[in-house]
């Protein structure tokens, strides 16, 4: 039987999958790319995101560390999460940034350290050691897990949390820059929109929630 919580997370992600499904019908852009110039001009507008728990998603993900790992084994914890991949050179290590200023914080406001988890748009590229040797790049401390799923597993968390992506011709992502804060039953309470905005709001819920 289908609870009644699962279902209201169902309709949104429906709606929200079949937007992208016509969207990924366009045409893509077929014009020469520079990882280099991975700029705002790639960023694609956020998507609402699904008002169900991310912890009733069944899916299996791998770490960096190649350990096995569910959503719901965040239970009972406040998460900060985002999307990414490892050659993005320009946007995503904005994010990364972004997310260290959002948990230095939280840290500063409740003295207590996040978890962070960042998922990655390209699994079939972004192995354990790629993901390993990205933490070790970006000085990301034990709180941080990275994760790579299958390719339905990555969409579909994806719309889950408003998160819009899509692969382009040349092997790199356009998508959405958003930062989210998951609530200790896996729903989305907050979200900071596009690189170098404001988390006060964020870092504010996390304060109430913990």
């Amino acid at each position: 039987m289908i609870t009644k919580k699962i279902q209201k997370m169902i309709v949104p992600i429906l709606i929200v999958a079949i937007y992208l499904f016509v969207n990924c019908k366009e045409s893509s852009d077929h014009s020469s790319h520079d990882h280099s110039n991975h700029g705002n001009s790639h960023l694609i507008p956020a998507s609402d995101a699904a008002s169900g728990s991310l912890f009733s998603i069944e899916s299996q993900w791998k770490s960096e560390s190649g350990k096995t790992i569910a959503l719901k084994d965040f239970k009972g914890k406040l998460v900060v999460i985002s999307m990414f991949y490892a050659t993005c050179q320009s946007v995503c290590p904005r994010i990364v940034s972004d997310v260290k200023q959002v948990s230095n914080q939280i840290h500063e406001k409740t003295g207590e350290i996040p978890q962070i988890v960042l998922v990655t748009f390209d699994p079939e590229n972004d192995t354990a050691d790629v993901l390993q040797k990205y933490k070790k790049k970006y000085e990301m401390g034990e709180n941080w897990t990275i994760l790579r799923g299958t390719d339905d597993d990555v969409r579909m968390l994806s719309v889950s949390l408003g998160v819009n992506y899509k692969k382009t011709s040349t092997g790199d992502f356009n998508h959405s820059a958003i930062i989210s804060l998951l609530s200790k039953e896996g729903v989305v309470v907050s979200r900071v929109e596009g690189v170098g905005s404001s988390s006060e709001k964020l870092v504010t819920r996390y304060k109430d929630l913990r």
